[in-house]
């Protein structure tokens, strides 16, 4: 009779270590798809952030050349779309959208001013990422001066 019992006990031992390493191996593939869609964020919010960054800086320089054409230039607002950004980001199922507002503020000094860009992506309640970035300018009532220039 014990060799019987033996015969039976087998299948269930088997079984119960099939489950187990079932359960073993979908725990570490639950684990690994968690950091590559974590990861993936993470590369999606820092390609957003450069985006708003480089997006900043074209707006800084639009802004300071509308002053110098146009002293009365008191800022704007940019609406872009992916396709305006000139980017496809459909390998990474991303799309998405920008928005950049420029002002025109009174520096510190008043014989300056301050150029504020700032960047959301996208754009509405919902943004992820946003980037501001100023520059002060000189007003353009301020003769300009070279580092050569004495007074008499």
């Amino acid at each position: 009779m014990t060799p019987r019992n033996n015969r039976r006990r087998r299948p269930a031992f088997v079984m119960i270590a099939a489950l187990a390493l079932l359960v073993i191996a979908s725990a570490l593939a639950v684990g690994w798809t968690t950091e590559v869609i974590r990861g993936r964020r993470q590369t999606r919010t820092l390609l957003m952030q450069r985006q708003a960054e480089r997006l900043t800086e074209a707006a800084l320089g639009r802004a300071a050349a509308r002053l110098r054409a146009d002293a009365g230039y008191d800022g704007e607002t940019w609406r872009l779309t992916n396709a305006d950004l000139g980017q496809s980001y459909a390998d990474l199922g991303q799309s998405y959208a920008a928005e950049v507002f420029v002002r025109i503020d009174p520096a510190t000094d008043a014989a300056e001013r301050r150029v504020v860009a700032q960047a959301v992506l996208p754009p509405g309640d919902a943004a992820r990422v946003r980037h501001t970035a100023t520059l002060d300018l000189p007003s353009p009532n301020d003769p300009p001066t070279s580092a050569g220039d004495s007074a008499p």
